[in-house]
């Protein structure tokens, strides 16, 4: 489960029960309306869950039924519009290359999978602009997706081993 707390009064505002394994990765919508959430299921491709928060209702459930071979959610991000979302994956096999994938998160399908080496994307972040999303990897790089076309554009080496967490300055 997931769960939304109200830091100010220290209590927890709603719990969002859904999932059948561990919850790896949570994003708001710029509105405050909806939460995604994504499980790591360590075999299955992990589901992601669209939540209203109003309700606590599921609003979406996709992601689950993939047939590419890929392990579970790791990290999800969600567009500045609110319509899209980035989600890094697991890696399943070392012939696979796409570990990152562009969600529509109303129609609850893949727009784009997105080149990342075959190595787990720990952290994903989307620029402010929503030109562009970033991946953590694994591979000790940070892979850089033009999001409207899903193309790499830029691989960042120099870290010595597997980068955990990417954010991007506003």
């Amino acid at each position: 489960k997931a769960i939304v707390w109200d830091v100010a009064a220290g209590a927890v505002e709603r719990e969002l029960i859904g999932h059948g394994n561990i919850v790896r990765g949570a994003a708001f919508t710029p509105n405050g309306q909806f939460a995604l959430t994504g499980e790591n299921s360590l075999q299955l491709p992990g589901e992601l869950i669209l939540w209203d928060l109003d309700t606590g209702e599921v609003a979406g459930r996709f992601g689950g039924d993939l047939e590419e071979v890929i392990e579970g959610v790791l990290s999800v991000a969600v567009a500045p519009d609110g319509r899209a979302a980035l989600v890094g994956y697991g890696r399943e096999s070392a012939f696979d290359t796409e570990t990152a994938a562009l969600w529509d998160i109303e129609a609850g399908e893949i727009i784009y999978f997105l080149e990342a080496a075959g190595q787990a994307v720990n952290s994903v972040a989307i620029s402010p602009d929503g030109r562009f999303g970033f991946g953590a990897s694994n591979s000790a790089n940070i892979y850089v997706w033009e999001l409207d076309s899903g193309e790499l554009v830029q691989t960042l080496h120099g870290h010595e081993g597997s980068v955990t967490k990417v954010a991007v300055s506003p």
